[in-house]
C-alpha cells in the first residue's frame, strides 16, 4: 500500500504574503523594505560624521567588518566618498544604510578605510577588536526620520524634494520620526 505525502511548501508559499500583510513586517523601529529597495533615512548627528565610516552593530556588538568596495564613488580629486549619503539643508543627511538603533560611527574616514581595504601591496581590514576601539559615537543621532513605506517611496535621488520638506519644516508629514 502506497502512502501519500502532502507537500506543504506550495501552501506555505501561498500563505506567506497574507501573513506579512496581517502580522506586518516586524515590530522594530527600523523598517526593513519588503521589496529589496533601499529605504532612505534623514538624520542629524551630534558631530560631523559625513566622511566617517559607519557600522551597524548586531546585538550591540561588532560582528562583521564593513567593506566599501561597492559603496563608494570618487570625487573629481579621486577621493572616495560614500555614494549612499548626501548632505541636505539645515545640517540633515540623507542616507540609506544607517539604522537608528544600531549605527555607530568610526574614527576612520572613507578615504582611510578604502585605502586600507584596497592597498595593492597588502590589502587588509581592521580586526573586529580594532573596529570596536575606533567607535567614536555609539549614540550619534540628534534627529532621525525614515521612509517607512513598503515599497520605499523616496530614494537617494529625491534630494531636491526632501530639501523642500526640510525648508517648510514638513519632514514629519512624509517620514516617520524615530528620534
Amino acid at each position: 500500500m502506497k502512502s501519500k505525502r502532502i507537500n506543504l511548501l506550495p501552501i506555505f508559499l501561498l500563505l506567506l504574503p497574507l501573513c506579512v500583510v496581517i502580522l506586518g513586517p516586524g515590530c522594530n523601529d527600523d523598517p526593513e523594505p519588503l521589496d529589496g529597495s533601499l529605504h532612505v533615512n534623514i538624520y542629524k548627528t551630534r558631530n560631523d560624521y559625513f566622511n566617517n565610516v559607519h557600522l551597524n552593530l548586531i546585538g550591540g556588538e561588532v560582528k562583521s567588518k564593513p567593506s566599501l568596495h561597492s559603496l563608494v564613488d570618487f570625487d573629481k580629486a579621486g577621493k572616495p566618498h560614500y555614494k549612499y549619503r548626501v548632505k541636505l539643508h539645515d545640517g540633515f543627511i540623507l542616507g540609506t544604510a544607517e539604522s537608528y538603533n544600531h549605527t555607530v560611527f568610526l574614527s576612520y574616514t572613507m578615504e582611510e578605510y578604502y585605502t586600507m581595504e584596497n592597498n595593492p601591496v597588502n590589502p587588509s581590514l581592521p580586526s573586529i577588536k580594532e573596529l570596536e576601539e575606533h567607535i567614536i559615537d555609539r549614540d550619534p543621532f540628534v534627529e532621525f526620520y525614515t521612509d517607512s513605506n513598503s515599497p520605499a517611496f523616496y530614494s537617494i535621488s529625491d534630494t531636491t524634494l526632501i530639501n523642500q520638506m526640510i525648508d517648510k519644516n514638513q519632514l514629519e508629514i512624509y517620514f516617520k520620526r524615530l528620534k
